[in-house]
């Protein structure tokens, strides 16, 4: 087994739990999608699997809906391997710089 180095690094707080309304497809209807993720670095090393759910009647018979899909485009999911690089200002404040939410650091094994 290769040695593997573990560094800190800051993710979007979306990225262990998050929830959104999602309105039903006549509109009469509001929904709740939730995402309870897991540590990035596991999932690069295939141990942890994110999971969406929906408390909608079509995601308990089938297992997914289109209310996760309308999630998903709103979810941030940032993390300081996405690209999109921090401010030295949102490093020291934790701030996400793709939402502005709070970001938290995470132990990630590379």
């Amino acid at each position: 087994m290769p040695d593997l180095d573990i560094v800190i690094m800051q993710e979007c707080q979306s990225c262990r739990f998050w929830a959104t309304s999602v309105m039903s497809s006549k509109g009469d209807k509001a929904y709740t999608v939730t995402y309870r993720g897991t540590v990035w670095g596991n999932i690069w090393h295939g141990r942890g699997v994110p999971k969406w759910e929906c408390n909608c009647r079509g995601y308990a018979f089938r297992g997914h809906c289109r209310h996760i899909e309308v999630a998903k485009d709103q979810w941030c999911g940032w993390h300081e391997m996405s690209g999109l690089a921090q401010s030295e200002i949102q490093k020291k404040k934790n701030i996400c710089p793709k939402c502005g939410g709070e970001t938290i650091h995470v132990q990630v094994d590379v």
